[in-house]
Order: C-alpha cells, then sequence, then structure tokens
C-alpha cells in the first residue's frame, strides 16, 4: 500500500493535493492501492470522488509533529510500502517519528532548503537542481537520498500524456485566467472589475472572450459569478473535475506560478505567470528567465496590476511569432508523461 500525506485549504492552496492526486493514479495504473491521510477533511470530498480511501488526522496541518501518535498508529494498521509526504510544515522530528512505519519514505519538495533524512526526495520544478542537493546533504554531513530532480517528472494527470501540438492562432480570441484554488490576494476580483469598468478598451477593441477559472476556495466566488453575468465576453468555471479540455480551448493563458503551469507546458499553450505567495517566486523567475513564459512578478509588490496585466496580455496577443517560440520551449521543458515516470522509477527501482 501507498500512504499520501498532503492538505489542502485556503491557506496552503489545493497544489499539494492534486499533484499527490496525479501520482496516485499513476501508481495505481502499476496495480498499487493508494490511500490519502489529511490533518482536516477540506479535500476529502474532491479525493474521494476520484476514487480514493482518506483519513481523517483531526489536526492542525501547521503542527504536524503532534499528529505523530495518531498517524504512526493508523500507518501500523497497514502494510505500508511507501509513505509520500507532501508538506511544508514537515521537520527532522517527523520524519523521525514515521521511521519505521514504511517501508521507505518520499519527501515532494520544492524549496530545497534543508537536509530531510528521507528515502526518495522529488523535485521536478524547472529550477531544481541534482548538486544543490547534492552540496545540501554534504554540508549537513547527511547521505544523499534518491534525486528525482528535474521537470520531467512533472506529475500530470494521465490525459496529459499524449496531446497534439496546439495550433497557434493568427488572432487571439479566448484567453483563460487562473488565479489559483484560493486566490488570497483577490486577484480575480481586481481583474474582472477592470474588464468591466474599462469594456471599451478590454472587450469591445480587443474582440477577446475572457475564461475565468475560480478556484473553491476563492472567497469572491459568489461576487465573481454576479459580476460575470454583466457581460457575456466574460465566462465562469468552478471546480472544475479537470481543466485540460478549458485550456485547450483558449490562445493564451493568465496563471500563478504552482503546479498548474507544468500543466500549461504540456498543452505548449503561451502562458504569462505571476506570483502571488513566496513559494511561487523561483519558478516565476526561473519561467521568465527561461523565456518559456512572460511575468507579472509578485503581484503582491505590483501598483495597479490590472492594467498592466491586459497591457502584457495585448502586447503577447499581438505577437504571433512570440507566441510560437514560447510554445516551443514549453512543449519541450514537460512531455506529459511525469506522473507516469515517476511511479515506475519508485515501484520498480531494482529495474534502473
Amino acid at each position: 500500500m501507498i500512504v499520501f500525506r498532503a492538505d489542502g485549504n485556503e491557506y496552503v492552496g489545493y497544489g499539494h493535493v492534486m499533484r499527490c492526486l496525479a501520482m496516485a493514479d499513476a501508481f495505481v495504473s502499476y496495480g498499487e492501492e493508494c490511500v490519502f491521510v489529511l490533518a482536516d477533511d477540506k479535500m476529502q470530498g474532491r479525493i474521494n470522488q476520484r476514487g480514493y480511501e482518506t483519513f481523517i488526522l483531526g489536526s492542525s496541518y501547521q503542527d504536524m509533529e503532534a499528529e505523530c501518535g495518531t498517524f504512526c498508529a493508523f500507518l501500523s494498521t497497514r502494510y505500508v510500502n511507501l509513505l509520500i509526504v507532501d508538506s511544508y510544515q514537515v521537520t527532522d522530528r517527523y520524519f523521525q517519528a514515521l521511521s519505521g512505519f514504511a517501508g521507505r519514505i518520499v519527501y515532494v519538495d520544492d524549496l530545497a532548503d534543508h537536509p530531510y533524512d528521507v528515502d526518495i526526495l522529488i523535485n521536478y520544478n524547472v529550477y531544481a537542481q541534482k548538486s544543490d542537493y547534492q552540496k545540501l546533504y554534504a554540508a549537513a554531513g547527511q547521505p544523499v537520498p534518491r534525486l528525482l530532480v528535474g521537470p520531467q517528472y512533472a506529475p500530470l494527470r494521465s490525459e496529459y500524456e499524449d496531446v497534439k501540438r496546439p495550433e497557434i492562432a493568427e488572432k487571439v480570441t479566448n484567453v483563460c485566467i487562473s488565479t489559483g484554488g484560493t486566490d488570497p490576494i483577490g486577484l480575480a476580483k481586481s481583474l474582472m472589475s477592470y474588464l468591466l469598468q474599462n469594456k471599451d478598451r478590454t472587450l469591445v477593441e480587443t474582440g477577446f472572450q475572457f475564461h475565468f477559472l475560480i478556484g473553491n476556495g476563492n472567497p469572491d466566488k459568489e461576487t465573481l459569478l454576479s459580476m460575470a453575468k454583466e457581460e457575456p465576453a466574460i465566462h465562469t468555471y468552478c471546480d472544475l473535475p479537470e481543466v485540460k479540455s478549458l485550456f485547450s480551448k483558449c490562445d493564451m493563458i493568465l496563471s500563478a506560478a504552482g503546479s498548474t503551469l507544468y500543466e500549461i507546458c504540456a498543452l505548449g499553450i503561451p502562458c504569462i505567470t505571476y506570483a502571488l505567495a513566496d513559494n511561487q517566486l523561483q519558478g516565476n523567475a526561473a519561467f521568465e528567465e527561461s523565456g518559456m513564459m512572460l511575468s507579472l512578478g509578485d503581484v503582491r509588490k505590483v501598483s495597479d496590476v490590472a492594467p498592466k496585466a491586459f497591457e502584457v496580455i495585448n502586447d503577447l496577443a499581438k505577437d504571433e511569432a512570440k507566441r510560437r517560440e514560447i510554445s516551443e520551449k514549453m512543449r519541450a521543458l514537460v512531455g506529459g508523461k511525469g506522473a507516469k515516470r515517476l511511479a515506475g522509477e519508485i515501484v520498480y527501482p531494482d529495474l534502473l
């Protein structure tokens, strides 16, 4: 059995759970059984809908050491050959407490800022380098875990495995705006308000159709749905079972620099990104520096972010050559089979 330990809520977002779900689907394709363990029930329904058993610890996602007794008791009732932990709240003591309750422990990392004592470490981000981890562990005098590092391991759902190369439209019509599962700074509301207040320039003049992907944890969800009714060129989508269909019908996407960027790369749809949390800063910068995406920067620090966003959208829409260049670079980075590659290399390590 494989046990996933991850949380999703309005504070940490939904990305940790969503990428674990993609990994779980891949492990199931190899005949493995997967169970999810969560601090609370906020993501339980979504995980159950995907067909996975859940166990609720009744703990705080912020204090993982406090859950060790309950979690270890649960693990002791199962034969767990693999425990996959995906949280920024882990500590050395946490992993020490779990040691012995699973055949191997895997940590899904984004930060490369601490040498955790685990068997396997995953970091699929575009900025991740094995050499960074080797230096980190050497400085601590600890053995380096098995490293599965780089975008070739980006855990995407199976529908991204064999996607067709997109047609780059000569004229942009459909633009998707994605602000993550929770949108803690109210960016979607700011952008939609600006569209409605400047219709002549943002809607009539451009002829764009804007598709807002609204996360289920967005505190402005009901307001956004009501605002969108004022304008037929604005469309809203909430709690979609999958986003590939929406993304695929769009010519450009504006998205936060989270795990969603790797799905967009697999599709090859020109993208403008931005950071709205500290853990997105590295990814935002790396995608911009590589020329794979344009960036609005850290939108928490950008005054008048809405006019800047639509200025960048308009500029990229007018530059067909740039959009083609971006699309080629994105598709070269992520092939869409990262989850299967991860699962295969973990389940069958002796074949490597």
